[in-house]
Parts: C-alpha cells; sequence; structure tokens
C-alpha cells in the first residue's frame, strides 16, 4: 500500500492523541524531520524537494497546535 504525504501525516496526528502509539507517533514526525543518512534518502528512493522540512512544519502546524489545544489538561507530555 502506498500512502501519500498527506495521508500519513493525518494518520500520525491521529495517533498521536491514542495512549499506546502516540509516542511512536511522535517519533514518526522526528524521522521525517531529523536528516539521516539511513532513512529518507534519495538512496532509500525517496522524493526530497526543496524546503520540505519547512512545508512539512507549515502544512502540519496548524493541526498539530488545534490536538494539543483539545488535548485533556493533564493527558499531554512534555520533555523536562
Amino acid at each position: 500500500m502506498i500512502l501519500d504525504s498527506f495521508t500519513f501525516c493525518s494518520q500520525l496526528l491521529r495517533l498521536l492523541s491514542d495512549e499506546k502509539h502516540g509516542h511512536t507517533a511522535a517519533v514518526g514526525f522526528q524521522v521525517i524531520v531529523t536528516e539521516s543518512e539511513d532513512i529518507l534518502t534519495p538512496l532509500m528512493h525517496a522524493s526530497i524537494k526543496l524546503m520540505f522540512r519547512q512545508r512539512f512544519f507549515m502544512e502540519n502546524l496548524t493541526p498539530i497546535v488545534s490536538g494539543y489545544e483539545q488535548s485533556v489538561k493533564g493527558k499531554t507530555k512534555s520533555s523536562n
């Protein structure tokens, strides 16, 4: 099954609120925005476009902030 980036990110956003899979979804976002030699590279047949991280951030910031604001107090985790 091939997912487009919008569908994939929508699924990650939905999973962020899931108690069991939320952390894994957050790691998924980390994989997308972090530069790596073995993940999301042209050698792995990933299509890397100019400024994709900035575009990703702009496309997903509103849903992430909305989800955070709608979350039940005490249900969000922050790093200390």
